[in-house]
């Protein structure tokens, strides 16, 4: 395992590790938070994945790469270095019976450094398909215990630890509800959504979740730290 996760780290595009951007999300946020939800049709991240020849969770990530790239240039603040995000994998296989979540994480090359949204969609797909099929490789224990380093906070506090670059800058977690109309005492659900709480060193935090004929992207922010966060589902 240690010399898969070595071999992993020499990767210079699929896997970001070690050159992660320190950004404005990468802060010990306090204070109140700001949430913004808004939602599109799946059948149009769906058209544009067929298209593309990727998956849809490939362009839910693409979109939100793109709203951060945006957001960031509008304040002069985007590194020419690519942003990475965290996104859980689940790690579950056809051994497993029981209907608990088993997951990974894994740390992907958001492509923000490219100005081109379709380049950027290819780049991001070929770190997702590289990232998850490197976590769903390891022993289902290293896996587990390299999603809870991955989520430790570093480089978001003072003296050593503010010299230590971020292991990521953003977490999001794209979760699929039951694609079945529900109802509860005849009441229909209309609609699901998520409200991440913000980890411990990162000021930013996006949840996504997807049913039948939706998708809802949901953010939660620091509100000091990340003003406008809402701008973020505009662009």
């Amino acid at each position: 395992s240690v010399s898969v996760i070595r071999g992993a780290l020499r990767e210079r595009e699929p896997v970001p590790a070690l050159r992660v951007p320190r950004t404005m999300f990468n802060a010990a946020g306090g204070g109140p938070r700001s949430a913004a939800v808004h939602t599109w049709p799946l059948q149009q991240l769906s058209d544009i994945a067929r298209a593309a020849g990727v998956s849809a969770n490939d362009v839910v990530v693409a979109m939100t790469a793109g709203a951060l790239r945006s957001y960031l240039d509008e304040r002069d603040a985007l590194p020419d270095t690519p942003l990475a995000g965290m996104l859980p994998v689940s790690i579950r296989t056809a051994d497993d019976v029981d209907e608990r979540n088993i997951l990974g994480s894994a740390v992907c090359n958001l492509a923000t450094h490219i100005d081109d949204p379709v380049e950027r969609l290819r780049l991001i797909s070929e770190s997702m398909t590289y990232n998850k099929k490197f976590v769903r490789s390891l022993p289902r224990q290293v896996a587990i215990h390299l999603a809870g380093l991955i989520c430790a906070p570093v480089g978001s506090g003072s003296g050593i630890s503010a010299r230590i670059p971020p292991v990521f800058n953003v977490a999001i977690s794209h979760m699929p509800a039951p694609r079945e109309t529900l109802y509860r005492k005849g009441a229909r659900l209309e609609a699901t959504y998520a409200l991440p709480p913000t980890l411990t060193g990162q000021a930013l935090n996006f949840g996504v979740v997807s049913d039948a004929h939706t998708v809802a992207f949901s953010l939660v922010a620091c509100a000091e730290i990340v003003p406008g966060a809402e701008q973020l589902l505009d662009h």
